[in-house]
């Protein structure tokens, strides 16, 4: 009969005991008579029949040879009588263990017993006080499982052969309790009171404290037997009526005691719980103070638990222990301390386990239906459990919505009463100032905002006696009040209901509702108003402790609660303002003391919201008191009538809004100023100084409607608009007027924008501003009137749209201006490197005079139109005064002044006015006279020019060209009212060369003809003979000096006109004047496109840098109010950058951008008839000579015009991406514009402040109008772009996607990147269109690349190719996956099989793209499967083999099959980025990041290709292989390829592929989840499995393995015996094999078979335990050290993977064999071997294992080992004998004994082991042996001097098994050391297939362990900590 093992899995920790007897263990030789024994030929001869008898027991078969053998056996046992010693013991012993196998009939059990008694007899006391651990480790486990008719047998063997040996037991006494209490689970049973006088009889031999001590640690052990140990208990355990009595029965070991009760009240079984209760209502009553302080709040934490299990009958016996100090009437003080305590520990637990949080909650719930317990253990404990509750919910929301559920229930339990005297206690604290204080308000505002308060008693009595104390408490903190106690007040009034503060009750009502008695006393007459309240309310809560006590007080007074109380508190508030001015207003601060002003200012600003909240309901006028008048508040010394009774708030409140100069102070004051005034029920006067603090408050207000405070605008006109409803809406009007009217022009013009804020946020919000703001406005009509250019450019700018009307001139007038007082000369300025003359006046003239005139000529032309235009240029100029004094203009403009015309003759006085400068050193007028003048003359030649049907061309031409020159002055020195009249005036001149305007030439007739042939030779030239350029600007430098003006040149290659458009867009000073030039650049648009090199390029260019520092510049601002950025914090004085562009402006060069670049990719007119065949229609300005020209003419000519159209396109086209990108940034910089609540809890973190509307700050609004609008024109964009070129405008809004998400700092929501919700918003481009584009964008790139003339120019213009194919198909995946709808994707997979059918096609050009193919293919597989559509078997099938012959492709890819000259061909086109290229440089120079999603194709090398495809199998297409593809063979055939190309290369070559290692077992370990696969690759992962070199690999690839093999295993249930087999049968590959080679094989099947174990779930090899029991005996029969390691491994895997019950055969060998290794090294002299140093380690750690376990089976045996118990010295004063082996090892190895448990300091000073987890009230254990080996013995004395202390304290402490260190510490033994750091360095994740046994014992770990040693650790010394030290990394 084979030897039986078996392995525990329950893990349980020992102590090591301390004894007075030795025992050995030698068969022949440990006996003192052993060598006179060895001398006697009958003993010799006793030995040899014991021996072979003994061997006549490996050939049993059956169950009737075994008690053959034991027959024969006690005959040789009884013919033996005279020898004490008996022979073999050891192995004697073992078979009889083996003989009392519960699965053996009854009868071999009772020979079995009979051959013990006959031993035992023999023995005598003294031999088997010696052979103690031989003969009770097979009896002690064997009560439990013995039939009834055997226990009798077996209690006779201990009473008549264990009680003799009286205090010899002590060191077994906890495993022969053990072993006596399964007869005492009923009370009931047979041998009841047998085992009750053996226990007894137990306990009088060694003691009664040593009993007990012994009982608590079975009761701690071995859970199954607590329910007899219970039952001894009640029957036998002494009443302890003294302290006395204690130290008799339990010593000095109560916490030991109180842990042993912890464990039975905390048991899973009810009867043990009812038993533990029951013996703390008898045995361990309260009132006898038997516990430690801590001690007795373990105990009560774990009796607390009983009442989750709502059985009455336990319930009633832990009330009745509770109350037992008094009288079952109330709970003593110290219970309800350390009750108190006890639930404070489990409300403050940190868990992730939802349930375990909930716990505390349902535990007090039930406490509360015994109100004399839990009403006071609540009031306790009711704080720190709203505190706990805030904290868990704040740390994850996802599951604080169930807790909340369970906590709300609980707070419906309780009594309002209760939880708001709290709330009072808190805000009446002695230590509120102090941060507990601060907490305390956090504690209530989270009950007031969580927790919903609508019962009667809550809204009438609490929350108003809480408003009181809390103002209260206000006026006590004085003005520094913190702002969280006002926080309160705004919660408390958002939550009280209107009634309360409309209506009141008698306060006796509900006095005699809480005392259940009333009394009828009249009541006295006082009222609440003259009845002192707080200590009124001090006497209610008093009450609610006090029951009785006071109730009789509340019957003679009359106290009124509800708006009685509210009113008083709110009477209070308002008193309390006026001391708060002073430090708001910083009178009693210092300037440096800004902390305390900002506080001071948030708690002003609660305090006012507070004020609003009541101010609905609550008379603001109750109380009144004297304050000083508003006289110093007028402005103007005007003096006002006192009020005799002014509001206590009225004068502090006027006075702070006119001394603040913060908007949030100004905005919380005067809001509350006007809701008290407009939002009452009560009649409220409004004293005469109202009005005159409306005109205060007005300009106060009016300064916050400036561009700078956008954040505040929208609220400043609210507040205005309230001022008109509080005071005469005339008052507000005539302060704005006088605004307006007031200061300087600069002045004005700011008053002008601002009342342009109001005008537009007031039409907005709905007011008729017009109505009532009338003044205002004609004032603005008057600007358009005004003498002053600025203030006229702001009257344009508010009636732009309106103003259409001029005025004409008379001879007088033009005598002004030729007065000969009017002189110039001339000077140049070089302005970026352009020579400007500039004309300055000489001598001083009547400079009002003229300006005078041209106003007049203005209204004249106004006036007469058309009429005087007509009468100027056909009447000649005869006056000879005029003829003289024009003569300059020949000299300066080549014009005779003979035969002008007079409407000539005005255009040279237009133009001579215009260049005309004042002198620099002039100290006459003002300059703004001067430019009233340029400004008025210019509007006459504008005029002129708009209106005439006459003209003379080269006079046109000298105005073109002085205007041009005079713009780019006027920016230089930043004249910006003359810039918007000469645009007009360039507008003007290019609006003459209209096709549809017929002029006449002045002085000739109206011209029809196109011919050219009468022009004179300058201007008679046609377009293709005209000069460059070039020649043209080197012509216009020369012009003044030779006398010569040019031609009328193209105005775009002018290059001072050139720098005037881009200085005037660029330059901060030009900004007012922006949209001006915008205007004129896109009305000139269709002629200035052929001048895109020169001018539209770089003005595209710098647009573009101005709307990326607007973004920049806003981002900041915004910050500043979210709190964004702590570094740029909000201040009171925050303002916008004023370098940057404002809103208005980014929307003017977003207009701007859109249509210059429409324009330019559009095809003109021209083009489209020329490509028709047409001729160019004719049209614009006819002169006599016919003469066509045109202003903007082009500056590319001749036949490379089409192919610089062609290159304008491609250009514009590659900066898309660039200003896509712009765009992209803009709608991130505003996303959080679309959060008001986000940016209202900002704001208040950051102190922003800003004093929104119903929680929504101004500032969310003001910048969400500014969102909208850009958001708005960026759409308008996008699809004006789209309309042109859809193709490569979504090719540039994918660049832009694929650099949003290289960018971590760019938010995403629900919508998806910016760059998406850019596509979506371009209409018409729905997923189906988008999809086929990108797809024959592709395909295209495809075409090209394999084309022999993709080099040549394309036929159209198209965007260079800056992303790779491989980018836009990764975009296209996932853009299926999280954009498109599923009823779309029918309708775009049409284009996505035409992709894929053609990459299968042509295969050399799709090379690179076949895995973003296979992607966007599973994309859309998955999604298919997913949706709810019909089923479409046609597309499926369609899916499925593309999807195949695509995968197919990859596999051959990765395994590098393709033949290397077809797929080494580069694919690659020349404009692809190159293989690094991270930056795309678009043509305007700048930079977009764009990230290569999917690796380069051409440089990458083909390792990292063939691992990304690897990757991508393991990760998504082998675990989603049965979704893609249906048909079972073709998904064996695609798994058999990945096997045949990849595993099975990297399989047979390893050494090569280290870096595809882990990728390829991922590959390998998906395969195995797919049903049904194993087919495809269960051969190449065996015969790896197989291979010698198997576990050489690093955790994460044995983890992997786990997967593999059990797969392998559970599909193959042959395997599993192969393995088993191998161990014994070695293959032979040679017949020279060496021993140590054939030892090396089968221990690494050993290894395997271990593995195989390990890899499973638990109980999977139970039917193979029997063959690998017999191997494993096998082994420790004839094996080597090397084999006995790995047997030991094979143990320590069973106890994680077998259930214990299953692993009892197992047990009598493990215990002979480690008796054995032990007893083997007793002795020092012994030499160290190195094989059996590996296996007496792999012996200690295996025990080692076994006492972290704490394994129930082991109970019984772990005396022999260990020392379990404390024992003090003897009464002879020497210290006992060691008994355990641990400690006979180290007492014979260092000549003194190990640690003493005696010595351990006091049980409450006991720290957990290494392991605990913090957030954890149960500590872990881990195991002490973590090396692969050792060089000597002594290695390991660590160990053993301290193994026994830690398993006993650990014991005491309830210390868990740290199951995740263990399993991972078991993984990592497998793997043979590899010196490459990356074997250890993995991190620890959790198992593979599961925990050990006890899942839900790890469960709560918050971290995983730390990964345990691979090679040899030095051995744990530190008691305290357990952190092994990992391999560096590389």
């Amino acid at each position: 009969m084979s030897d039986s093992l078996s392995v525990q899995g329950d893990m349980a920790g020992g102590m090591r005991p301390s004894t007075s007897m030795d025992f050995g263990v030698h068969d022949s030789s440990d006996s003192l008579t052993a060598h006179e024994l060895n001398k006697d030929p009958k003993y010799r001869r006793y030995v040899q029949a014991i021996d072979k008898i003994l061997q006549s027991f490996d050939t049993i078969s059956e169950w009737a040879d075994v008690i053959g053998f034991l027959t024969r056996l006690a005959k040789t046992l009884l013919a033996h009588p005279g020898h004490t010693a008996i022979p073999r013991r050891l192995v004697l012993s073992k078979r009889l263990a083996q003989c009392l196998n519960p699965a053996l009939p009854a009868g071999v059990h009772q020979k079995t017993i009979e051959i013990y008694a006959i031993i035992l007899e023999a023995s005598g006391t003294p031999q088997m006080a010696e052979d103690l651990p031989m003969w009770s480790h097979g009896l002690f486990p064997f009560l439990q499982n013995s039939t009834t008719s055997l226990k009798p047998a077996v209690l006779s063997l201990y009473e008549k052969y264990y009680l003799p040996l009286g205090l010899r037991l002590k060191p077994c006494l906890k495993g022969l309790i053990l072993a006596l209490l399964p007869v005492l689970e009923e009370e009931s049973g047979e041998f009841f009171g047998r085992g009750i006088a053996l226990l007894d009889s137990l306990s009088t031999s060694v003691g009664q404290s040593y009993f007990y001590q012994c009982l608590w640690l079975s009761l701690i052990s071995t859970p199954h037997l607590r329910l007899a140990a219970v039952n001894y208990l009640l029957k036998r355990m002494p009443k302890l009526t003294s302290p006395e009595d204690v130290a008799v029965v339990i010593g000095n070991q109560t916490g030991l005691l109180a842990r042993a009760l912890s464990c039975v009240l905390g048991d899973d079984v009810a009867l043990v719980q009812r038993g533990g209760l029951e013996l703390l209502v008898v045995h361990f009553p309260l009132s006898f103070s038997l516990f430690e302080d801590d001690d007795l709040t373990l105990v009560l934490q774990a009796a607390a638990t009983v009442v989750l299990r709502k059985d009455m009958s336990l319930n009633r016996r832990l009330y009745a222990w509770l109350l037992d100090a008094h009288e079952g009437t109330k709970l003593g003080d110290r219970p309800r301390k350390h009750l108190a305590l006890a639930l404070k520990a489990l409300f403050y637990l940190e868990a992730e386990d939802i349930n375990v949080l909930a716990k505390p909650y349902k535990i007090l719930i039930s406490l509360l239906d015994k109100s004399e317990i839990g009403q006071p253990v609540l009031q306790d404990i009711l704080i720190d459990v709203i505190w706990s509750l805030r904290q868990h919910t704040a740390r994850w929301d996802d599951r604080s919505n169930e807790l909340m559920q369970t906590a709300t229930m609980f707070m419906d339990m309780v009594e309002p009463s209760l939880i708001w005297k709290q709330a009072y206690q808190i805000i009446g604290g002695e230590h509120f100032d102090c941060p507990d204080g601060a907490q305390g308000c956090e504690v209530i505002e989270f009950i007031l905002v969580h927790f919903k308060w609508h019962d009667e008693e809550t809204q009438r009595l609490h929350l108003p006696f809480l408003y009181k104390a809390i103002i209260a408490r206000l006026i006590g903190c004085g003005a520094t009040a913190p702002p969280s106690i006002l926080r309160l007040c705004n919660l408390i009034g958002a939550v009280i209901s209107p009634e309360v503060l409309s209506n009141s009750w008698p306060l006796r009502d509900y006095v005699d509702a809480l005392t259940d008695s009333s009394t009828d006393l009249p009541p006295t007459e006082p009222d609440t108003e003259s009845t002192e309240m707080l200590p009124t309310i001090d006497l209610y809560y008093k009450l609610v402790d006090d029951g009785h006590a006071s109730s009789a007080k509340f019957h003679n007074i009359n106290f009124l609660i509800g708006k009685p109380v509210m009113q008083s508190a709110f009477d209070n508030l308002l008193a309390f303002v006026p001391s708060t001015i002073p430090v708001i207003a910083k009178e009693t601060l210092s300037e440096d003391d800004e902390h305390a002003h900002r506080i001071a200012q948030l708690s002003f600003i609660e305090l006012t919201k507070a004020i609003n909240t009541l101010s609905s309901h609550l008379d603001p006028l109750k109380e009144r008191t004297l304050v000083v008048g508003g006289d110093d508040l007028a402005a103007d010394g005007e003096r006002v009538a006192e009020d005799p009774e002014p509001p206590v708030w009225l004068g502090p409140l006027m006075k702070l809004c006119c001394v603040t100069d913060t908007f949030p102070t100004l905005n919380a004051a005067l809001s509350c100023l006007l809701k008290l005034y407009t939002g009452n029920t009560h009649t409220v006067s409004r004293p005469a100084a109202l009005q005159i603090f409306v005109r205060a408050a007005v300009p106060k207000l009016w300064e916050f409607l400036s561009a700078e405070q956008t954040a505040y605008q929208t609220r400043t006109v609210e507040l205005l608009w309230l001022l008109c409803d509080v005071s005469s809406p005339y008052i507000v009007e005539e302060v704005i007027a006088q605004n307006m009217s007031a200061g300087t022009p600069l002045a004005q013009l700011d008053s002008f924008e601002k009342f342009g804020v109001f005008w537009r946020l007031s039409e907005n919000a709905g007011s008729s501003a017009n109505a009532i703001f009338s003044r205002p406005l004609f004032l603005l009509f008057d600007a358009l009137r005004s003498n002053h250019p600025s203030i006229r450019r702001g009257g344009e700018a508010w009636f732009r749209n309106y103003v259409a009307s001029y005025s004409s001139v008379v001879d007088s007038l033009i005598s002004v201006l030729l007065h000969k007082s009017i002189s110039r000369k001339h000077s140049v300025s070089l302005i970026d490197g352009e020579e400007i003359n500039v004309y300055r006046y000489t001598n001083p003239f009547n400079e009002a005079q003229t300006d005078y005139a041209w106003e007049s000529f203005l209204g004249v032309m106004r006036f007469a139109d058309r009429e005087f235009l007509k009468s100027v240029w056909t009447a000649i100029v005869r006056r000879k005064d005029f003829i003289d004094a024009i003569r300059w203009s020949q000299r300066e403009y080549q014009i005779q002044s003979e035969k002008l015309t007079y409407g000539e003759l005005l255009i040279i006085l237009c133009l001579r006015f215009i260049e005309s400068e004042p002198a620099q050193e002039a100290n006459g007028p003002s300059p703004t006279r001067y430019e009233s003048i340029q400004i008025h003359a210019a509007e006459c030649l504008h005029f002129m020019l708009t209106r005439t049907d006459h003209m003379n061309y080269h006079l046109l031409v000298v105005t073109q060209t002085v205007t041009i020159r005079k713009l780019l002055h006027c920016i230089e020195i930043q004249h910006l009212e003359l810039q918007p009249v000469l645009l007009q005036i360039l507008h003007a001149i290019s609006a003459l060369m209209s096709p549809h305007r017929a002029l006449q030439e002045v002085g000739g007739r109206s011209h029809k003809s196109e011919s050219t042939g009468s022009l004179p030779k300058d201007l008679g030239s046609s377009p293709a003979r005209q000069p460059t350029p070039e020649v043209e600007h080197a012509h216009a430098d020369q012009v003044r000096s030779s006398g010569e003006f040019p031609r009328l040149r193209s105005i775009g290659s002018s290059p001072a006109f050139v720098r005037a458009v881009l200085n005037a867009i660029t330059r901060p000073s030009n900004r007012p004047v922006l949209q001006h030039w915008m205007d004129f650049v896109l009305s000139s648009l269709p002629f200035l496109r052929k001048s895109f090199r020169r001018l539209l390029l770089p003005l595209i260019q710098k647009m573009c840098a101005e709307l990326i520092q607007y973004r920049v510049k806003l981002s900041d601002y915004m910050a500043r109010f979210t709190g964004d950025d702590p570094s740029r914090a909000f201040t009171e004085h925050t303002v916008m950058d004023t370098t940057a562009c404002r809103d208005h402006d980014a929307l003017v060069l977003l207009h701007g951008l859109q249509e210059i670049i429409t324009a330019c990719l559009s095809e003109s007119s021209s083009e489209r008839d020329g490509a028709k065949g047409l001729q160019p229609s004719g049209g614009g300005l006819k002169f006599i000579t016919g003469y066509v020209a045109s202003v903007f003419g082009a500056d590319e000519k001749g036949g490379e015009g089409e192919s610089a159209q062609q290159k304008m396109k491609e250009t514009l086209l590659n900066m898309l991406p660039r200003i896509f990108r712009i765009f992209q940034e803009l709608f991130v910089a505003f996303e959080r514009t679309q959060r008001p609540k986000r940016l209202a809890r900002a704001g208040s973190k950051s102190g922003a402040v800003d004093g929104g509307h119903e929680g929504v700050p101004p500032s969310a609004a003001a910048f969400s109008q500014v969102s909208d609008r850009l958001r708005s024109r960026v759409r308008r964009f996008l699809n004006a772009m789209y309309r042109v070129h859809p193709v490569d405008t979504l090719e540039s809004l994918v660049e832009v996607w694929m650099a949003e998400n290289k960018s971590a700092s760019l938010e995403e929501t629900h919508d998806g990147p910016v760059s998406v919700r850019m596509i979506h918003s371009i209409d018409g481009c729905v997923p189906r269109t988008a999809v086929h584009m990108i797809v024959d964008l592709v395909r295209e790139h495809a075409a090209l690349d394999s084309s022999p003339q993709r080099n040549q120019p394309r036929r159209s213009a198209r965007k260079a190719r800056t992303l790779s194919d491989a980018s836009l198909i990764a975009f296209l995946v996932t853009y299926c996956e999280l954009w498109i709808p599923p009823a779309n994707l029918s309708e775009t997979w049409v284009s996505v099989a035409a992709l894929a059918r053609e990459a299968c096609a042509q295969t050399a050009q799709y090379r690179h793209l076949y895995l973003p193919i296979l992607k966007l293919l599973g994309g859309y597989m998955t999604k298919l499967g997913a949706s709810q559509m019909p089923d479409d078997k046609r597309l499926h099938k369609e899916c499925e083999e593309l999807y195949q012959k695509v995968c197919d492709y990859c596999t051959l890819i990765a395994g590098k099959a393709f033949d290397q000259g077809l797929w080494r061909k580069s694919a690659q086109t020349s404009d692809a980025p190159d293989a690094d290229t991270t930056l795309h440089q678009s043509a305007d120079g700048q930079e977009l990041a764009l990230p290569e999603i999917v690796g380069p194709r051409r440089a990458a090398k083909e390792s990292d290709e063939s691992q990304e495809i690897i990757l991508y199998y393991a990760n998504h297409a082998v675990p989603n292989m049965r979704h893609f593809v249906h048909d079972q063979d073709r998904v064996l055939a695609l798994l058999s390829n990945m096997v045949y190309y990849i595993v099975a290369p990297h399989f047979r070559n390893k050494q090569n592929h280290k870096s595809r290692l882990n990728p390829t077992l991922d590959l390998l370990c998906a395969m195995a989840k797919v049903p049904n696969s194993q087919k495809a690759w269960r051969r190449e992962a065996w015969d790896a499995f197989l291979d010698p070199k198997f576990f050489e690999m690093n955790l994460p690839a044995a983890r992997s393995w786990r997967t593999i093999v059990h797969t392998m295993m559970s599909s193959d249930k042959e395997k599993v015996a192969e393995l088993i087999s191998r161990i014994s049968a070695v293959p032979s590959t040679t017949i020279f094999m060496s021993k140590e080679q054939e030892t090396a094989i089968r221990a690494h099947s050993v290894r395997r078979l271990s593995f195989a174990i390990f890899s499973g779930p638990i109980d999977q090899y139970v039917p193979k335990l029997p063959s690998i029991q017999e191997k494993l005996v096998d082994i420790f029969k004839s094996g080597t050290g090397p084999m006995i390691v790995e047997v030991y491994l094979c143990l320590r895997v069973l106890l994680s993977r077998v259930s214990p019950h299953h692993l009892a055969n197992f047990w009598p060998t493990i215990l002979t064999e480690l008796i054995q290794t032990f007893d083997r090294h007793m002795s020092v002299v012994d030499a160290d071997k190195a094989g059996d140093l590996t296996a007496f380690l792999a012996a200690c750690k295996f025990l080692d294992m076994v006492l972290v376990l704490r394994i129930e089976a082991f109970q019984w045996h772990q005396w022999i080992f260990v020392t379990e118990t404390q024992e003090p010295s003897d009464v002879r004063g020497a210290p006992p004998r060691p008994v355990a082996f641990i400690d006979k090892l180290c007492q014979s190895w260092t000549g003194s004994p190990s640690d003493k448990l005696w010595d351990l300091p006091s049980p409450s000073t006991i720290q957990p082991r290494a392991g605990h987890d913090p957030h954890s009230k149960t500590p872990r254990q881990r195991p002490f042996l973590l090396m692969r080996t050792i060089s000597d013995k002594r290695d390991l004395d660590p160990f053993f001097q301290s193994i026994s202390r830690q398993a006993y304290q650990e014991t005491y402490t309830l210390a868990q098994p740290d199951l995740d260190f263990l399993e991972t510490m078991l993984e990592s033994e497998f793997l043979v050391v590899d010196d490459s750091p990356a074997v250890g360095a993995a991190n620890v994740v959790s198992p593979a297939n599961g925990p050990l046994l006890d899942v839900s014992a790890a469960s709560n770990e918050p971290q995983r362990p730390t990964t345990p040693q691979l090679r040899n650790f030095t051995l744990r010394k530190d008691l305290a900590s357990l952190t092994p030290t990992l391999p560096a990394a590389p």
